[in-house]
């Protein structure tokens, strides 16, 4: 008889992040909260307190652009699937534009941290301070109204986009906690990436990678879903 295994909560997304931030399994479990669907987020509470218990490194000029522009390009998801949750209702868009705003929040936290201004500070819904971002979001919004499938597709690029630029600045720090931070918010993507593509295909439509590699997207889609718990 097949014997079956229940992971901890947070150990499969645990062992995928102990490589890439030094984390520990156990200090992961620690600042990780199990949502109702299964999938986990940064206990933020958790994670601040950690934060003010620790010596406060010196981030270098990428660490620090790259949180500021992950800041808003978190926002730029949460504001498109908004107004796309309106237009075509909540399923996919609403549900995700739940998780952008933890996102959004999670790199928050590390702005705080290291005393770095918010690009969003007084910025308004569909306004960004990056001018490139700014002229995605245009682009998206007016793409996204032409159908639910249109909509779809920029859901798609926009998860495509970001995991693309998460990767990037990952790359660029030895920092534990950004690291932490960007690995929370690339299991987020590639689960969202999942849901677009999945309801694409049901519409009989496919969508090609524009940022990732084909390769990358492939395993993203080919696999299940990511969760804090599984049986296998």
């Amino acid at each position: 008889m097949k014997q079956h295994r229940i992971g901890v909560t947070a150990t499969k997304l645990a062992f995928a992040l102990v490589a890439t931030s030094g984390y520990g399994l156990n200090q992961i479990a620690a600042i990780s909260t199990v949502k109702s669907d299964g999938s986990t987020a940064i206990n933020l509470v958790a994670f601040k307190t950690r934060l003010q218990n620790q010596t406060k490194s010196t981030l270098s000029k990428s660490e620090h652009d790259g949180l500021v522009y992950m800041r808003e390009e978190e926002k730029l998801a949460f504001d498109v699937y908004n107004i796309f949750s309106t237009k075509c209702g909540p399923k996919p868009f609403g549900n995700i534009s739940r998780a952008e705003q933890s996102h959004m929040d999670s790199v928050k936290v590390l702005l705080n941290r290291f005393e770095i201004a918010d690009p969003m500070a007084s910025s308004k819904a569909g306004k960004f301070t990056n001018q490139n971002l700014q002229k995605l979001y245009d682009r998206f919004i007016k793409s996204g109204q032409e159908s639910r499938i249109e909509a779809l597709k920029i859901g798609a690029t926009i998860e495509d986009l970001d995991l693309f630029d998460l990767d990037r600045w990952m790359k660029t720090t030895n920092n534990e906690d950004i690291k932490l931070v960007y690995g929370y918010l690339a299991k987020g993507s590639r689960n969202h990436l999942r849901a677009f593509v999945f309801n694409l295909r049901r519409s009989g439509t496919t969508y090609k990678p524009q940022y990732i590699s084909q390769e990358a997207f492939q395993k993203i889609v080919d696999a299940p879903t990511e969760r804090a718990t599984q049986t296998e």
